[in-house]
């Protein structure tokens, strides 16, 4: 049955404290059901499995009926005890609870002990800036003033007090929505063909974004939140547009503090917080602070053996792709293929459980790392297939992925050494660029690796030909026209061809 598998769910994802204060409070009852409630929550809780046939065997759940109202009762009966048991931890609980009594003291027409509950939600939703409790307060108030009011003046005076702080907090929320807008507008350029090569449209809008009155100064972030949003922007627009990565670093750690010091319930697993981390690791190690990166990364695998990730797949599958990401950057940039955490029949392993949860974009962009950690260890069939995947799935999302596929798909087959299937893909890439001048760079790369194939056999030829390849792609991530993991990886491989 539906409800008693939804109890199980709910017993089952309790921690051992939690329990046992969920079996004091039953055992308080002194009714004859509490006492069959009791039973009911000690045969579930040592149940791993549901087994319905056990429940059924006890006289008290013999009937569908029975066991319907019982599991209810005692569904509602656990989610009302943890509300009690996390009053303490939660703030959202903690003024929703003093709003309760104020709401109840003004039912009753007890105005004037309003003021003790009405101090404490207000210093809490301050503190922590809940915006939407803050506007609660400002209308309860306002029904206080209306009914208690001793004179006009006095009423007059206290609602010009109470408007005062209701158009401070509408501020703070248009000011935060302007800052989500933003960053909502920067991900959807970004994402179109994100990467170190932007087209003019995209540089247009993060030009105007960082132009922007609410991006000059971090004093114009009224809240924390937009603060938080603030920095995000920032880092976005230090790393893809003046590529200083000790800029972005700055940022993203201004932002992870911020993360840090807000009071919810979901903050450690949060996806901003796991993001920080990420690029806290590629940031660091770009700017070539290889201990913060280490520690960052450290961080990342600590949260993806963290038992409460298991529970939510989405952030698990999150923190996975963040490692991946952060961990082949620092691969690369340490020059180390030993520190892999997650080996690759892990891998495949976890791809094949969030296929389902990972979008286009997640996709080209773990296939575009594992094919990187591949190539840095000589598996050049394996990394042909990933890149495979980019090359064939590719559907409009990240064609700046889509073109390094182009080039380190070459470098695969060229190692394969298959002749007809290097002329026919070489063909078929230069073509694609044929048309379309601003990836003359890529188009040069082709041809570069290209020229060292056909002088294969001539080991003179082909140390020339990589040494030419090697200044061109120095320079070309030097003044960033080539992304750095594309150009890295190609360096690796041509330090190992020489």
């Amino acid at each position: 049955m539906r409800g008693i598998k939804k109890l199980h769910h709910l017993i089952q994802s309790l921690s051992k404290t939690e329990k046992r204060y969920i079996s004091i409070e039953l055992s308080k009852q002194k009714s004859k059901k509490g006492e069959i409630d009791l039973k009911l929550f000690d045969l579930l809780k040592k149940q791993d499995t549901i087994n319905e046939d056990k429940i059924v065997s006890y006289p008290e759940f013999n009937s569908t009926l029975k066991l319907i109202i019982r599991s209810k009762y005692l569904f509602d009966f656990i989610l009302r005890c943890l509300i009690d048991y996390n009053h303490s931890k939660e703030v959202e609980i903690a003024i929703g609870n003093h709003i309760r009594i104020i709401k109840t003291f003004i039912l009753k027409g007890l105005h004037e002990y309003t003021q003790y509950p009405l101090s404490k939600a207000q210093k809490l939703a301050e503190k922590y800036e809940d915006l939407y409790r803050l506007g609660i307060l400002c209308t309860l108030r306002k029904v206080i003033a209306t009914r208690s009011s001793a004179s006009h003046g006095d009423f007059f005076k206290e609602m010009q007090k109470i408007e005062l702080q209701e158009n401070n907090v509408h501020e703070k929320i248009i000011n935060l929505n302007s800052y989500n807008n933003y960053l909502n507008h920067l991900s959807v350029a970004l994402n179109k063909n994100s990467g170190s090569r932007l087209d003019t449209d995209t540089m247009e809008i993060l030009k105007s974004t960082a132009s922007s009155a609410l991006f000059r100064d971090e004093k114009n972030a009224l809240t924390q939140k937009a603060r938080i949003v603030f920095h995000e922007v920032n880092a976005i627009y230090s790393e893809r547009v003046d590529h200083d990565y000790n800029r972005a670093l700055l940022h993203t750690e201004k932002q992870m503090e911020l993360i840090k010091n807000l009071e919810s319930y979901q903050k450690t697993n949060s996806p901003s917080h796991i993001t920080c981390l990420k690029h806290i690791c590629i940031f660091a190690a770009e700017t070539r602070q290889l201990p913060k990166a280490k520690a960052a990364l450290q961080q990342l695998k600590l949260l993806y053996r963290d038992k409460s990730i298991s529970k939510n797949i989405f952030e698990r599958s999150l923190v996975f792709l963040g490692q991946i990401e952060a961990e082949t950057r620092l691969m690369l940039i340490d020059s180390r293929t030993d520190g892999l955490d997650i080996t690759q029949s892990k891998v495949n392993e976890e791809i094949e459980f969030f296929d389902k949860i990972f979008d286009g974009e997640s996709k080209m962009i773990l296939y575009f790392n594992l094919s990187l950690r591949l190539l840095l260890v000589n598996d050049f069939k394996n990394a042909f297939r990933w890149l495979e995947k980019i090359i064939h799935e590719h559907q409009g999302m990240r064609v700046d992925i889509l073109q390094d596929a182009h080039v380190l798909s070459l470098v695969c087959i060229y190692e394969i050494d298959s002749v007809n299937l290097f002329q026919s893909r070489e063909r078929s890439y230069l073509r694609h660029y044929q048309q379309d001048k601003h990836h003359s760079i890529h188009s040069k790369l082709i041809h570069l690796v290209a020229r060292i194939y056909q002088d294969k056999n001539n080991t003179e030829h082909v140390r020339k030909n990589l040494q030419e390849l090697e200044s061109f792609i120095v320079d070309g991530v030097k003044k960033n026209n080539i992304d750095h993991l594309l150009g890295e990886t190609m360096l690796a491989w041509i330090r190992k061809k020489k």
